[in-house]
């Protein structure tokens, strides 16, 4: 009987302990690094893979951190609909002295974001590899 009621309490805490939320991302979830960024018009490419540049997927966040420059982090949120990624909404996370919205484009263009609110076309997306794609610029990441 004994034994029963501890299995009982050991299902009971099981169960509660797994109450947490899933993120219904499939394969964008996660940390990607920018490995090189084209540019349409002129055919141009920039190797971005010493620059540290990551972006990072969870929930309806997204990441995006320069890892060789204290305080570059920048919250965005997005939405994944079939082949188009939308990101919004770029806050700057300013742990010691509160979080700022950014207004001016300029501070998150090193990303390959050139809008406050910008669409990327998914052009490849697998356990891998994503490429991203506006108008004017291809973006390729590597999962890591």
């Amino acid at each position: 009987m004994r034994r029963a009621v501890y299995c009982m309490i050991g299902i009971c805490l099981t169960a509660a302990s797994c109450s947490f939320e899933v993120s219904d991302n499939g394969k964008l979830d996660g940390f990607w690094q920018m490995k090189s960024v084209d540019t349409l018009s002129t055919g141009g490419s920039a190797d971005l893979r010493l620059q540290e540049l990551s972006w990072a997927f969870q929930g309806k966040a997204l990441e995006l951190r320069n890892a060789k420059v204290y305080h570059d982090d920048i919250l965005m949120t997005f939405s994944h609909e079939g082949h188009v990624l939308s990101v919004s909404n770029p806050i700057r996370i300013l742990r010691d002295s509160g979080d700022v919205v950014i207004t001016d484009v300029e501070e998150i263009r090193h990303f390959g974001v050139n809008n406050l609110k910008e669409q990327f076309n998914i052009v490849t997306l697998n356990g891998s590899t994503m490429i991203l794609q506006t108008d004017s610029l291809r973006l390729n990441f590597r999962k890591y």
